[in-house]
């Protein structure tokens, strides 16, 4: 049955599309939204209710998009049955842009919305047990599990596509991957993970934990052991990691300092000199001191 959205300019208006029969499955400011038939659709024309189908949109993670469709098809091909008792992710397709009551009764079932995706999408944390339920409400069109191939970021991706088909959603092998300059990726968990098991894991292959934050590390892992960590739950992301590199040509736009450098017909080049600056907070004060101890404030 087709998704509608309908401007409504006065309760009159709501009423008169009530009565077509329609489906109401959410109100919004000036609008709701509603399932119908088509003989509904045509009701609310001939009434002069302006309603519009919304349009489809690709979902996008990780640098690459794809069709809900094709996650689904994926999923009949490759199924991925997270355990009952554990928290798993899943896509969860709404009928429109989520209302404030369909967030309440998705948390309601003891899940947790991570993000909120193109295409009317939200990505989920909850207990397998609970997705049926989930399901059945009248505004969720359709739930996938969030797959494997969907944290790999595009740019790892051997074929490089940021479009992905039903086949490239099925799974991800070590041949899929491309490892990045330096041989470093950065592999989140979603909140409440731990990444104790992801760096045992990955000292276990040879590979090597540059740094560790509560919720993603940074390491040099093989093609096959990024694979094998895409296919962990608790996995969010796994991204190409650059170190950082030093640069000094960012501070004279910030300061409105010349290009040219002239002040007053003087060309300062502060070629020679180290700067710091002190920031003396609660006071607010500053002091610019020139590395022969000058403070050059005075």
């Amino acid at each position: 049955m087709p998704t509608l959205l309908v401007t409504v300019r006065s309760s009159d208006e709501s009423d008169t599309v009530r009565d077509t029969g329609v489906e109401v499955l959410a109100i919004y400011p000036h609008t709701m939204l509603v399932a119908a038939t088509e003989d509904q659709a045509g009701r609310l024309t001939e009434q002069g209710i302006e309603a519009v189908a919304l349009p489809e949109q690709a979902v996008r993670i990780s640098g690459a998009s794809f069709t809900f469709d094709d996650a689904v098809r994926a999923q009949e091909a490759v199924r991925v049955d997270p355990p009952a008792g554990r928290t798993a992710y899943y896509l969860v397709r709404l009928a429109g842009p989520p209302a404030p009551e369909w967030l309440a009764t998705v948390r309601g079932l003891g899940a947790t919305v991570h993000s909120s995706l193109a295409g009317f999408t939200l990505l989920v944390g909850v207990l397998p047990e609970r997705i049926e339920t989930l399901r059945a409400q009248s505004w969720v069109l359709d739930v996938t599990p969030f797959r494997p191939a969907m944290k790999v970021s595009a740019t790892l991706r051997a074929s490089a596509a940021r479009s992905l088909d039903a086949g490239e959603l099925s799974g991800v092998d070590a041949a899929d991957i491309v490892l990045p300059d330096q041989d470093l990726v950065e592999v989140s968990v979603f909140p409440g993970e731990s990444t104790h098991d992801i760096a045992a894991l990955v000292r276990s292959e040879g590979g090597t934990v540059l740094s560790a934050q509560p919720n993603s590390l940074v390491v040099n892992a093989t093609a096959a052991t990024l694979a094998r960590l895409a296919d962990r739950q608790g996995i969010q992301a796994i991204l190409p990691h650059a170190l950082p590199e030093p640069h000094n040509d960012r501070a004279t736009p910030v300061m409105g300092v010349p290009a040219d450098h002239l002040f007053n017909g003087a060309s300062l080049t502060g070629a020679g000199q180290m700067v710091g600056i002190a920031d003396t907070h609660p006071r607010q004060d500053f002091a610019v001191v020139a590395s022969n101890g000058t403070d050059l404030t005075r």
